[in-house]
């Protein structure tokens, strides 16, 4: 990575060989650099795309299934481990966008992960399954711990959401 003169950071491929003389001591150096930040950022988009939900920005079922994978490896390998999962499920969603239509919808599910990420750790992982499912994975001490944010989440939820000028109850 190179700063470029405007402040941003630039990505470079730098290649390079040594030219040496007949007596094999190198005299100087060849090459080139190829400025790959367009290439780059597509990838970062590719990967965003891939594992992270496009309407709420957390990680979607593929990632939360990954991070799944590790946590029980984790605990096979180390017996004091311990990990919990929360799964969500909105009742009656598709009324909301049968109601209010599914721009309504988007919201409320933007709604809900914002409210969501409020309860939990920046350690724990909230993902989006798709529709209207969401999952936590949390390390935790004990069952207490899990049970202490389902108690949270239960707690926002307990208030309105404000959508299409409308209180919504899930």
């Amino acid at each position: 990575r190179l700063r470029h003169k405007d402040g941003s950071v630039r990505w470079m491929l730098a290649r390079g060989l040594a030219v040496r003389g007949n007596d094999g001591i190198a005299y100087r150096m060849a090459g080139s650099q190829t400025d790959i930040t367009e290439r780059r950022q597509a990838e970062a988009q590719l990967v965003q795309r891939a594992f992270y939900d496009a309407l709420t920005e957390l990680p979607n079922r593929d990632l939360f299934l990954e991070r799944l994978w590790r946590a029980v490896e984790r605990a096979k390998r180390k017996r004091d481990f311990r990990f919990a999962i929360l799964f969500l499920d909105l009742d009656r969603f598709k009324v909301i966008n049968d109601s209010l239509g599914h721009q309504a919808g988007d919201r409320l599910i933007a709604a809900i992960a914002s409210r969501l990420r409020t309860c939990l750790r920046e350690s724990d992982t909230l993902a989006r399954l798709g529709g209207d499912e969401f999952a936590v994975l949390m390390e935790i001490e004990d069952v207490s711990d899990a049970l202490n944010v389902a108690a949270r989440i239960k707690d926002v939820f307990g208030k309105s959401f404000s959508i299409e000028a409308s209180e919504v109850f899930t």
